[in-house]
């Protein structure tokens, strides 16, 4: 939380919560993944951090980035002209986090798409068969890093948050 405030200069910050009726909260349920729900959602938003997913940084922050309103990075309305996805490869029941949604609902705030993104899944997300379920139309590009948000990522908080 302090370092969505460091890296905005104060413009994201989370509060105690006190009496608020809209508020997260941070579970750690080992059989349930890591994840969080898309924007503000009404009442208790959980975010569940299992312990190997509070071993990297990046998937801390990862998980907290939907809650501030985001959408991961594959699932904007553009990504075909940046990714394939490799619908046989995904394992069955997963397949809707492979979905897009249009601009009206994920808006790259006028920023590019973003392999480098922290919300970018890696290419092997979800893989039924230890086959790539994304490929990236550019040969070099990087995708599933768990590091830091990328200077895209914080581009987008800071122009829908009028930072």
């Amino acid at each position: 939380m302090a370092e969505y405030a460091s890296r905005t200069s104060g413009c994201i910050t989370f509060v105690e919560r006190t009496s608020q009726s809209d508020y997260i909260y941070f579970t750690q349920d080992d059989s349930d993944g890591c994840h969080s729900m898309v924007g503000m959602r009404g009442g208790s938003q959980n975010i569940n951090y299992p312990d190997w997913c509070l071993n990297q940084w990046g998937s801390v922050l990862h998980e907290m980035y939907p809650a501030l309103g985001f959408y991961h990075e594959q699932s904007r309305y553009d990504r075909d002209d940046y990714v394939t996805i490799m619908w046989d490869n995904i394992e069955a029941g997963y397949e809707h986090n492979f979905d897009t949604y249009s601009e009206s609902i994920i808006s790259g705030f006028g920023e590019d798409y973003d392999y480098g993104s922290v919300m970018h899944y890696s290419a092997y997300a979800f893989s039924a068969n230890g086959e790539k379920t994304i490929v990236t139309l550019d040969p070099n590009a990087v995708i599933g890093q768990r590091d830091d948000l990328s200077q895209v990522d914080l581009n987008k908080l800071m122009n829908m948050y009028n930072c």
